[in-house]
């Protein structure tokens, strides 16, 4: 079983908090107040722990009033630019498999190459070398037109 998280900005963990008080029916003194005395309902009590580990969680710190426009617009390029590097990373991701698909049929070109090479091996008669292949076939010289071929000669 994996893990999930769970991101909320400090303003929705402070409504969150709010509402969970709120849904007492007491104030947030009170509710304390009944807290530290452990003189609280159960639903009171869950609530109470709850706020307790938001508290913990927002380490002092206060709502914003409200997020300013210039804050909306830098979180709305950053959404941008994270799907830019999304789609840059899919685009990468196509361009290695396309690069190491062409690797391998170059990889297996230069072996049938390399076996075709090996079939034409050069012997000697006397003073003269030949292609052993294609002496059969009247190209009795070395290195023959396929060698010659191949290595680019």
């Amino acid at each position: 079983m994996t893990g999930s998280v769970i991101r909320k900005t400090s303003r929705e963990l402070h409504e969150q908090r709010a509402r969970l008080i709120a849904s007492t029916g007491l104030t947030e003194a009170v509710l304390r107040e009944r807290g530290e005395a452990f003189q609280r309902y159960p639903e009171h009590m869950r609530a109470w722990e709850t706020v307790q580990g938001l508290d913990h969680l927002l380490d002092g710190t206060e709502p914003m009033e409200e997020v300013p426009e210039e804050l909306e617009r830098l979180r709305a390029e950053i959404r941008e630019l994270y799907s830019e590097i999304e789609a840059a990373q899919a685009g990468l991701s196509d361009m290695a498999k396309k690069r190491n698909a062409e690797m391998d049929r170059a990889n297996r070109f230069e072996a049938a190459l390399q076996r075709v090479l090996v079939l034409h091996e050069c012997r000697e008669k006397g003073e003269n070398a030949y292609c052993y292949l294609c002496s059969d076939h009247g190209d009795i010289s070395w290195p023959c037109k396929t060698v010659k071929a191949i290595e680019g000669k």
